[in-house]
C-alpha cells in the first residue's frame, strides 16, 4: 500500500516531471493536481496499463506520487499520464 501523497504548495504551477529517468524500481512524478480526481496512469508503449492510481484532492496542488515496486517491468519505453479536471499530461520515462 503505497503512502498518500504530499502536497508541496497550493496554486504552485508545475510541468509534470518523473525522475529517476531512466528508472529501476521506483520512480517518483511531480505534477500539478486538480482539485476532485486526478488519475495517474503508467503505460507502455501499445498503451496497456501497467498502474493506475486515483487521488482525491480537495484543492489544487503541486502534488508527489511515487510508483513502486517496477523492478520486474521488462527494459523498454513507458508513459506516464495524468488526466484530471485541467486536462491531460504524459511524459515519456525509460527502463
Amino acid at each position: 500500500r503505497q503512502p498518500y501523497p504530499l502536497t508541496i504548495s497550493a496554486k504552485e504551477v508545475c510541468d509534470m516531471k518523473a525522475y529517476p529517468n531512466p528508472f529501476e524500481d521506483n520512480i517518483t512524478v511531480y505534477y500539478q493536481a486538480a482539485k476532485g480526481n486526478n488519475e495517474l496512469l503508467l503505460t507502455d508503449v501499445l498503451g496497456r496499463i501497467i498502474r493506475r492510481q486515483n487521488i482525491e484532492q480537495s484543492v489544487e496542488s503541486t502534488t508527489i506520487w511515487q510508483f513502486k515496486a517496477l523492478s520486474k517491468l521488462p527494459s523498454g519505453i513507458y508513459f506516464i499520464r495524468l488526466q484530471n479536471a485541467n486536462g491531460t499530461q504524459s511524459v515519456k520515462v525509460v527502463k
